[in-house]
């Protein structure tokens, strides 16, 4: 649809702080628009189809339709739950596969790094890493990386990690 000509006004903003920090912007635009005649008859005409299609939707027949949808759509959910059930397990179950491959990469990664080593927070890591690992995890360290880890694990015990 095309005007024939539009006025606008800057906006005008009034700004209000409440007690808690938030800020309220309060903005108000006049705008003028003017039509050429039929372009304005297609806008009405273009409200009154909305209207009457409004007063279709609400009507009774269109209601029980919605609420069949509804219903419709409860029961697809119900039947869906246990799937969604069992795909958020193995989601779950993969998720904690990938920490624990990235953990033992990381750890050897470390492990394998004097400079590393050698930084007090990157030795706590480690402890940590190594206490929070099942035996699965434990057992795939070669023994040579397991004997320094056991050295920080001594060394945390006596405080001086």
């Amino acid at each position: 649809m095309e005007h024939k000509k539009i006025e606008q006004d800057l906006p005008v903003r009034k700004f209000k702080v409440e007690s808690n920090g938030d800020v309220v912007m309060d903005e108000t635009n006049h705008i003028v628009i003017t039509y050429a005649g039929r372009e304005f008859l297609s806008f009405f005409r273009k409200h009154e189809q909305s209207k009457e299609q409004l007063e279709k939707d609400l009507s009774e027949k269109h209601l029980n339709l919605l609420k069949e949808g509804v219903e419709d759509l409860t029961a697809q959910i119900e039947e869906l739950k246990p799937i969604v059930k069992e795909v958020d397990e193995l989601l779950q179950t993969e998720y904690l596969r990938e920490q624990k491959a990235a953990n033992i990469k990381r750890l050897r990664e470390v492990l394998s790094n004097p400079e590393e080593m050698k930084l007090k927070g990157i030795q706590q890591w480690v402890v940590e890493a190594w206490k929070n690992g099942d035996e699965e995890f434990k057992s795939r360290f070669t023994a040579e990386e397991t004997q320094v880890i056991a050295k920080l694990l001594q060394k945390k015990k006596r405080g001086k990690l």
